[in-house]
C-alpha cells in the first residue's frame, strides 16, 4: 500500500505527458495553422509543467531531482564533454554518417526545451521516484531507461531508436546515480546539455 501512491505519481505524469505529445503529433497532421515547430515547443512547455506539478505534489525538491544552479559553468562544461563523447562514439558506430537534424537557429533552441524537459521528467523526477520505490539505483536506472527507451516509440516507429534512446538513458542515469550528492555530482542540467547536442547532431 505504501508504494501505489508513488507508483501513481510516476504513471499518471508518464500518460498525461505522452498524452500532449500524440496531441502535438495530431495536431501537426491536421492542421496548417502552426509551423510543426511550434506545436512541438508548446507541446514541451506544457509537458515540462506538468513535470513541475508533479515535482511539487511528490514534495521533492529541485535538489532532490539533480537540479540545481551551484557551479554552472562547470556543470555546463561537463555536459559539453559528455555530447562530444557520445557525438565521437556515435560518429564510429555510423562510419561518421552524421548530419545536422535541423539548421534554423528555432530548431536549435526549441532542441533545448526538448531536452531539459525529457531530462528533468526522466533522469529528475521519474528515477527519483523509482528510486523511492525500488529501494536499489540499479533498478531504477534501468526502468527509468527502458520507460525512456519506449516514450520514443509511439512518436517514431522506430525500434533502433528504442535501443538508442535506453542505452542513452541508461549512461545518463548511471552519471546521475553513481555521482550524486559527491562535488562530482551530474545533474539535470549537463545532462541536458548532452541530450541537447544529441538531438542536434545525430
Amino acid at each position: 500500500m505504501k508504494r501505489t501512491k508513488p507508483m501513481v505519481l510516476v504513471i499518471l505524469p508518464l500518460l498525461i505527458s505522452m498524452g500532449i505529445i500524440m496531441l502535438a503529433i495530431h495536431l501537426n497532421s491536421t492542421t496548417q495553422s502552426f509551423s510543426p515547430e511550434t506545436v512541438q515547443n508548446v507541446a514541451y512547455i506544457v509537458m515540462l509543467l506538468n513535470t513541475l506539478l508533479f515535482i511539487k505534489v511528490s514534495k521533492k525538491s529541485f535538489r532532490d531531482i539533480g537540479l540545481f544552479s551551484s557551479r554552472l559553468l562547470r556543470q555546463l562544461a561537463i555536459g559539453v564533454v559528455i555530447g562530444a563523447i557520445f557525438f565521437i562514439v556515435g560518429g564510429i558506430l555510423t562510419g561518421w554518417s552524421i548530419s545536422f537534424t535541423g539548421n534554423s537557429l528555432y530548431f536549435i533552441v526549441g532542441q533545448i526545451l526538448v531536452a531539459f524537459s525529457e531530462e528533468l521528467l526522466f533522469r529528475g523526477y521519474i528515477l527519483t521516484m523509482l528510486r523511492d520505490i525500488t529501494r536499489t539505483p540499479d533498478q531504477a536506472v534501468i526502468i527509468s531507461a527502458l520507460i525512456f527507451g519506449l516514450w520514443h516509440y509511439p512518436t517514431s516507429h522506430n525500434i533502433v531508436l528504442v535501443f538508442i534512446t535506453f542505452f542513452t538513458g541508461t549512461i545518463y542515469g548511471t552519471l546521475r546515480t553513481v555521482f550524486e550528492k559527491t562535488d562530482d555530482e551530474i545533474g539535470v542540467i549537463p545532462l541536458t546539455i548532452s541530450h541537447w547536442i544529441f538531438n542536434v547532431v545525430m
